[in-house]
């Protein structure tokens, strides 16, 4: 056994939410960030010039909450499908908050931009080199891109990411080269809320969490249970949800209501063996789906519960040693919005069956649970502009080992710059990840990050 930890960086971090906020007293307006796990989505702003096309300014003013949004400008999660706000006349408008758009009465395109910089400091660990030796300046995202838009119906997105990574020595080399790779690519064509069509490189309908675009979280980095764990962090592990890659979705948007009941439903067919690969792993593809409903009041007031999983018949190893393996994921989430206060929770269940190499065998499960508390303007009062969140995650990515179980528990504080039209947020957490079990695995590895993120 070890002795204990020491108490410095949990200290730190614990300290971290009151020191925060006696430093920003300012009331803020939260910047936009668009849901990326969805297609684009367009609300009215001003109407869209007839003339031929040239470059106009977003419109200056905040809009008024909408119906789905209590603060359009922070978007809620997950956004299911592409979004069909105001009139559907042909016309198409420039998405809200956009910082220029090219527009004609068919046609309207705008920018996108997400540069997400942060800082790590990790607790080193005594006897793992590649944990916690390795703090330093980061890029997590560098996004830039398109979003478009054709007589109101035909939507398309292209996002390129110029910090993605690219394969390191060993999968725990915490100092690994990256490169630009695309992320978003589709096109969908939305007839209306209650059915879109997309095709392209995109996010495949999953759990909460994995489906809220990271630069709406209080958080730095998406739960354990979620993302895994990445190198340098600790032991490197893969999370339970799915990547983009290429594939086709169907489903409806998440302004399909009836009254105040919401609708939700997304089915998916894809290649199941990740993003930015040409073909599939074998003849087979992997099949998605997500549905739910809740409850929307135009005061702010949501309850959504959502429930799906994935069926993914994949294909491992390389040539001539193929081996086929059957993946089975089953998720369940809730997420609950009253008076400013957020409440959500999930839990993911996934059971791999190795058909080639033991196909007697049960095989081996894995099994996560994530829940977090955010507080924003709590019953309408604004806390010098900070929004406080607290996530809790458990993971147990496999069955077959008896102390490879993680426990995170995240504190987390989020400053919006209130600076009308300004759209950069910092927000800094700190973590303890508990890796159960004696001996090697059993690290120390808190840690303290912060990121300045600019969304356009």
């Amino acid at each position: 056994m070890r002795p204990p930890r020491p108490s410095l960086l949990l200290t730190l971090l614990l300290g971290l939410a009151p020191a925060a906020a006696a430093q920003d007293t300012t009331p803020t307006t939260a910047p936009t960030a668009p849901t990326e796990a969805s297609p684009p989505s367009t609300e009215p702003a001003e109407p869209a010039p007839a003339a031929p096309a040239e470059t106009v300014p977003a419109p200056a003013p905040t809009p008024a909450p909408s119906a789905n949004e209590s603060e359009p400008r922070r978007p809620r999660a997950p956004t299911a499908g592409p979004q069909l706000e105001g009139k559907r006349d042909g016309v198409p408008d420039c998405r809200v908050g956009a910082a220029a758009c090219i527009a004609n009465e068919h046609f309207a395109l705008w920018p996108r931009l997400r540069l997400r910089a942060g800082y790590d400091l990790v607790q080193p660990d005594s006897q793992v080199l590649t944990v916690g030796q390795n703090d330093g300046f980061f890029l997590d995202q560098n996004r830039i891109g398109v979003d478009g838009v054709y007589k109101d119906d035909l939507r398309f997105r292209l996002i390129i990411d110029v910090v993605s990574l690219l394969p390191a020595r060993s999968p725990n080399d915490p100092v690994q080269p990256f490169g630009a790779a695309v992320r978003d690519a589709w096109v969908a064509w939305m007839p209306s809320d209650w059915f879109y069509l997309s095709a392209g490189q995109q996010f495949m309908p999953a759990d909460l969490e994995g489906t809220t675009t990271i630069a709406a979280l209080p958080f730095t980095r998406r739960s354990v249970a979620t993302s895994g764990v990445r190198p340098g962090h600790g032991f490197a592990v893969d999370g339970l949800s799915p990547a983009r890659q290429p594939s086709i979705v169907i489903g409806s948007t998440e302004n399909a209501r009836l009254g105040n009941i919401a609708l939700q439903y997304m089915l998916g067919v894809g290649n199941g063996n990740g993003q930015n690969i040409l073909g599939n792993d074998n003849k087979l593809p992997a099949a998605y789906a997500r549905v739910g409903g809740g409850y929307v009041d135009d005061g702010g007031t949501e309850v959504r519960l959502g429930v799906g999983g994935r069926y993914n018949p994949r294909t491992v190893g390389t040539l001539p040693n193929l081996f086929q393996e059957t993946e089975t994921v089953a998720f369940v989430d809730l997420d609950v919005k009253i008076q400013g206060i957020q409440l959500a929770a999930q839990a993911m269940y996934k059971d791999v069956a190795f058909d080639t190499l033991v196909p007697d065998f049960a095989g081996e499960s894995g099994l996560g649970a994530t829940a977090w508390l955010t507080v924003d303007k709590p019953f309408g009062v604004d806390i010098f502009g900070l929004r406080p969140a607290y996530r809790f995650s458990y993971f147990d990515p496999s069955s077959s080992f008896a102390d490879d179980q993680l426990l995170e528990n995240t504190l987390a504080l989020r400053w919006d710059v209130p600076a009308e039209g300004l759209p950069l947020s910092l927000i800094v957490d700190g973590t303890l990840l508990t890796e159960f079990g004696e001996g090697v695995r059993d690290l120390d590895n808190a840690r303290l990050s912060a990121i300045l993120q600019l969304e356009l």
